[in-house]
């Protein structure tokens, strides 16, 4: 059996996250119950496109993102 722990990873990701988002006056919320708001519909939603600079930044948290998914299927994959 082989697997990998990745906690240090995923602080790691956090904090790079949490710093970038600082630098942009943004911060992740202390606590929530569920991805959106009961409030919150799609059909209403109005997004701009992002600019060059946010397009990298976004498609580096998706690369962050990929990296713990892809590493726990195979933990599933190797224990089932």
């Amino acid at each position: 059996m082989w697997s990998m722990i990745a906690d240090k990873y995923l602080k790691e990701a956090i904090r790079y996250v949490e710093f970038d988002l600082g630098k942009m006056d943004l911060k992740l919320p202390a606590k929530v119950s569920m991805p959106f708001s009961h409030k919150y519909h799609l059909e209403m939603d109005i997004l701009t496109f992002l600019d060059d600079d946010h397009v990298q930044w976004y498609q580096q948290l998706i690369g962050i993102l990929r990296w713990p998914i892809e590493l726990g299927r195979i933990d599933i994959y190797k224990c089932a």
